[in-house]
C-alpha cells in the first residue's frame, strides 16, 4: 500500500495544480493521498467566506451530488468562526483516471458552492 501511495502522490500533486489555480482556493496542502484545500472569498488576500455561507459544507454537498465524496472540514479554523476547507482522502486503489475525473468533479463542486 505504501508503494502505491508513493506512486500516486506525484500524480495527484500534478493534477491538483488545476485546483490550486482556482479563484477561490487559498491553499492546497497534503502528504501522500491526504489533501486539504482551503476555500477563500479572495485569493489575493486569502479573506475567508462569511461563516453563514457554509461554503465548505456546500462544496462537499455539491461534490456528493456529482458522485464524489469529500469531507468538509470543521468551520472556523481561522478564528474559531470563519474558514472553510475540504479534505480529500482517495482510497489506495484509486486509478490515475479516477483521480483526474474526481478532481474535475471537485472543481465543478467548488464553482457551484462559491457561486451560490
Amino acid at each position: 500500500l505504501f508503494e502505491r501511495v508513493r506512486t500516486l502522490e506525484p500524480v495527484l500533486a500534478e493534477r491538483l495544480e488545476a485546483i490550486r489555480e482556482h479563484a477561490h482556493v487559498g491553499e492546497v496542502r497534503g502528504k501522500g493521498l491526504l489533501v486539504g484545500i482551503e476555500l477563500v472569498a479572495d485569493k489575493g488576500t486569502k479573506t475567508p467566506f462569511p461563516a453563514e455561507r457554509n461554503v465548505g459544507r456546500r462544496a462537499a454537498q455539491e461534490a456528493k451530488k456529482r458522485g464524489l465524496l469529500v469531507l468538509a472540514g470543521q468551520p472556523g479554523l481561522i478564528d474559531g468562526v470563519m474558514g472553510d476547507h475540504l479534505l480529500l482522502a482517495p482510497p489506495f486503489v484509486v486509478t490515475e483516471g479516477q483521480l483526474a475525473e474526481g478532481l474535475g468533479l471537485l472543481r465543478e463542486a467548488i464553482d457551484a458552492a462559491c457561486a451560490a
